[in-house]
């Protein structure tokens, strides 16, 4: 009976509520880290701004982000018995690359280098911590703008991204299998005021169960607002982002199956090509990946953008006039010699 009161706490991703007695044995783990950043050259870490100015204008980078206690084993009295995954540093490295004013390239390659945990056995169930360092799985996506334009009140767009299964699961960094997810995205400016979201999609081909609740495809979404300061050289506003399993009806919006972030952060451009991020803030549900504290800092180069500017006018020489009498050289009859005209 004491088993059965404490299988029914949470075994989470950030938490989750209520371990089914009849639980198999965990094998093999899947991508706990729930956050996704924005491709390098966005405003946001979670979000995208939608600057798709330019052709062949690239942008590189690193976002760094933090999770604390994103998996644990809650006690039936709600406080954390053990943290599967204590700490998990991920170094996301990427490029963008923005063709013909409308469309951009990307990668992002998330790289744990720091994970630590302790291992947990509950009913036959083994939990085992993870390893650093470790590769996560390889993000490749595209969006292309389909109305408005950068820095204007309104500008949408279509995304996909396509994840390579380079995780490893028994190290919480990959599912073992390809995701893809379609998203629909927006942002805009309004003087000093600035805002983007999207929501999507993302098919997820892992048909699983952790602690009793389901992990499969899921519906995306995410919004940031904030404002710019110093001729928009400083961003600074509220994210917040997550997701919801639909692969089972059952876990649509469930606390459990329903990780969700929220995180204060601010992006400075400086030496104009330059651009150092940072935030912090909760997880504010026991879903999936979502920890008790998250943390973000980011570096890039972003070349700024510049207008194309039309080529000169040449102003034609104006006709000859030696004798500056009014009359041209061509229609003077005395050309060297002031005279009536």
């Amino acid at each position: 009976m004491k088993t059965a009161r404490w299988l029914s706490a949470a075994l989470a991703c950030g938490a989750c509520a209520g371990l089914a007695r009849e639980a198999r044995a965990q094998t093999q783990g899947f991508a706990v880290d729930q956050f996704d950043p924005s491709e390098r050259g966005s405003d946001w870490f979670s979000v995208e701004s939608l600057d798709l100015r330019g052709n062949l204008r690239p942008a590189i980078g690193v976002v760094m982000d933090g999770a604390y206690r994103p998996l644990v084993v809650y006690a039936p009295d709600g406080t954390i018995e053990r943290s599967i995954v204590r700490n998990q540093i991920f170094a996301h490295a990427g490029a963008s690359l923005v063709l013909w004013d409308r469309l951009r390239v990307g990668f992002n390659l998330p790289i744990a280098v720091f994970q630590d945990g302790h291992p947990g056995v509950v009913d036959g169930v083994t939990y085992a911590p993870p390893n650093t360092p470790s590769i996560g799985d390889l993000r490749l996506g595209a969006d292309l703008r389909l109305v408005g334009a950068y820095g204007e009140p309104f500008t949408l767009a279509l995304g996909a991204r396509f994840f390579v299964p380079t995780g490893q699961r028994d190290n919480y960094t990959g599912d073992g299998a390809v995701r893809l997810d379609g998203r629909l995205e927006m942002a805009g400016d309004l003087d000093i005021f600035t805002y983007a979201a999207r929501v999507g999609v993302e098919y997820r081909n892992l048909d699983d169960t952790i602690g009793g609740s389901p992990i499969g495809s899921q519906v995306l979404f995410g919004a940031a607002a904030g404002l710019r300061f110093f001729d928009h050289a400083f961003v600074i506003g509220p994210e917040i982002y997550g997701a919801t399993i639909i692969s089972n009806s059952n876990a649509f919006f469930t606390t459990q199956s329903t990780p969700l972030d929220g995180v204060l952060g601010a992006h400075l451009t400086f030496a104009r090509d330059f651009r150092l991020g940072s935030a912090f803030g909760p997880g504010l549900t026991r879903g999936f990946g979502s920890p008790v504290f998250r943390w973000m800092a980011s570096l890039e180069w972003a070349p700024a953008y510049e207008e194309a500017k039309p080529e000169p006018v040449p102003t034609p020489e104006p006709p000859s006039d030696r004798d500056k009498d009014g009359v041209i050289d061509d229609d003077d009859a005395c050309p060297d010699v002031a005279g009536v005209k």
